[in-house]
C-alpha cells in the first residue's frame, strides 16, 4: 500500500530517520551497551534513585508491570519499541512516586469531592474532541491540559512558574513524536497546551486497555482486560483530586475512546458521573483509529500489517459497544446522554445546553459566545485532513453495518 498519495499514513515502512535509530540501538545491545535494561527492580531502583522516594501506592502496579515486561521480552518488537516500554516504565513509576508523596504531605487531597464528574466516550472521528472542548468552556468546568496530564503533579508553588516548568518537561517528548511520527499533527494535532484525553493519566496505572493494537502485547492485554479494574479509577480519582487541590473547579469534563470499555468501573469510582456518548457510523471510525493505530505498530515493528490492524480494531470496538449495550440494560439509562454526530454538528451551542440542562449541570447564556469563539479557532487536524478508508485496513463497509446492526438501530446512526 506505500505510494497512495492520499491517505494520511501511506507509508507502511518506518520513517528513515527511525529505522537508523533502531540500527544504532542494535549495534549498542550486540556490543553490550547496556543504557538501560526492561527489568522490573532496576527500573523501580532507579525510579526511587531519581526522585529519593519509595512509595509507589498500589501494589497492584507493579503486578501490571511485572505482567508487561514478561509480554515485552517474549515478543519480537524493535529496539526502539523496547525502550518506549522502558521510557514508560520509568516515567509512570517516578510519576507514582512524585504523587504518593503530594499526598502524604497534603493530607486533605483525598477529602477533595470530585462531584458528577462529565465523562465524553465514543468511538474516534464521533465528535468527541469537540464536545469535550466545548462542554469545558465556563467558570464552572475544567478539562485538562497535556502538561497537568504528562506531570499531574506541581513543580512549584507558583502557577504560573509551575505551568512553564511542566510544559517544558513534555516539550521535548513531543518534538520527538512530531520527527519519528510527522503524520500525528494531521491525524491527531498535540500541544501542550491542548485539552486532551485522560488516558494519559490512566497510563500511571499502566492499566491502559487497548494499546496492544499498537504494541502486539496481546498477552498482557487480555490478563489486563480479565482482571478488576475498580483500583484503576480509585487511583485515577486521586490523581484528579490532586488537580483540584492546585487549582480548584467545580466539575472536570474528561474524554478517553478506552472508557467505553470501563464504564463499570467508572460508575462504581463516580456514581454520579455524567456520561455523554457520541454515536456515529463506526466504518469510518474504525478506519481512522486503524490510521492512528498503525503508527504505534510502525514503531513497535518497524512496518504496519494493515490487515491484521483492521481485523483486531473491529473486533475491538465490536466487543466495546456489545459490552457497554449491555452493561446499560442492566443499569439503566439515567447516567447517559446520547448523541448523534449530526445532531452535535447541526448546532453546537444548543447541544452544549441540552447536555448541561439533561444532566441538571450549570449553564448560563454566556456559553453560547464561548463556544461560538471555540469553533473560529484553527486546528492542524480539523476534520478531512486525516485521510484514511476502510479498504486501507482490508475492512468491508457492508460487513461492518451488518456487524453493528443493532448499535446502529439502538441509537439510529446514519449509515449513508
Amino acid at each position: 500500500m506505500d505510494g497512495i498519495p492520499h491517505y494520511t499514513v501511506n507509508r507502511m515502512e518506518a520513517q528513515p530517520s527511525v529505522k537508523l535509530v533502531n540500527m544504532l540501538m542494535d549495534i549498542g545491545k550486540k556490543l553490550g551497551l547496556k543504557i538501560w535494561e526492561l527489568d522490573r527492580d532496576s527500573i523501580l531502583e532507579r525510579a526511587r534513585m531519581k526522585t529519593g522516594l519509595t512509595d509507589l501506592g498500589n501494589e497492584k502496579y507493579v503486578e501490571v508491570l511485572d505482567r508487561l515486561i514478561d509480554n515485552a521480552r517474549n515478543t519480537e518488537i524493535t529496539p526502539l519499541g523496547i525502550y518506549a516500554i522502558y521510557f514508560l516504565a520509568l516515567k509512570t513509576a517516578m510519576n507514582r512516586l512524585y504523587i504518593e508523596d503530594y499526598i502524604r504531605r497534603n493530607s486533605d487531597v483525598e477529602n477533595i469531592p470530585i462531584e458528577s464528574p462529565v465523562f465524553v466516550v465514543g468511538f474516534p472521528r464521533t465528535g468527541t474532541t469537540l464536545l469535550q472542548n466545548v462542554l469545558s468552556l465556563g467558570p464552572a468546568y475544567r478539562a485538562l491540559y497535556l502538561w497537568e496530564l504528562a506531570t499531574p503533579y506541581p513543580l512549584h508553588e507558583s502557577r504560573e512558574l509551575d505551568r512553564k516548568l511542566r510544559i517544558r518537561k513534555v516539550d521535548l517528548p513531543l518534538r520527538l513524536i512530531r520527527v519519528g511520527v510527522p503524520e500525528m499533527s494531521v491525524a491527531h494535532e498535540v500541544k501542550a497546551d491542548s485539552v486532551e484525553e485522560c488516558w494519559i493519566l490512566l497510563a500511571n496505572t499502566l492499566a491502559l486497555g487497548n494499546t496492544d493494537i499498537a504494541t502486539g502485547l496481546h498477552q498482557w492485554n487480555q490478563w489486563l482486560m480479565a482482571m478488576d479494574r475498580t483500583w484503576v479509577f480509585e487511583d485515577y480519582k486521586r490523581m484528579l483530586q490532586i488537580q483540584a487541590h492546585v487549582t480548584p473547579t467545580e466539575r472536570f469534563v474528561l474524554k478517553c475512546p478506552s472508557h467505553i470499555w470501563n464504564l463499570k468501573f467508572i460508575l462504581k469510582t463516580f456514581p454520579d458521573a455524567c456520561i455523554v456518548w457520541s454515536h456515529r457510523n463506526p466504518v469510518n471510525s474504525i478506519a481512522s483509529f486503524c490510521s492512528l493505530m498503525g503508527l504505534g505498530r510502525r514503531i513497535f515493528y518497524g512496518h504496519i500489517d494493515a490487515e491484521l490492524v483492521g481485523e483486531m480494531m473491529e473486533d475491538r470496538f465490536h466487543s466495546g459497544v456489545d459490552e457497554l449495550m449491555k452493561f446499560r440494560q442492566l443499569e439503566g439509562d439515567d447516567r447517559f446522554y446520547d448523541i448523534n454526530f449530526e445532531t452535535l454538528i447541526e448546532n453546537i451551542p444548543r447541544a452544549v445546553s441540552d447536555i448541561k440542562r439533561y444532566f441538571n449541570l450549570p449553564y448560563d447564556k454566556e456559553s453560547d459566545g464561548r463556544v461560538r469563539e471555540y469553533l473560529q479557532r484553527h486546528r492542524g487536524d480539523k476534520p478531512g485532513k486525516h485521510r484514511y478508508s476502510p479498504e486501507q485496513f482490508d475492512l468491508d463497509r457492508d460487513e461492518i453495518i451488518k456487524r453493528f446492526g443493532d448499535y446502529i438501530e439502538r441509537f439510529s446512526i446514519k449509515v449513508k
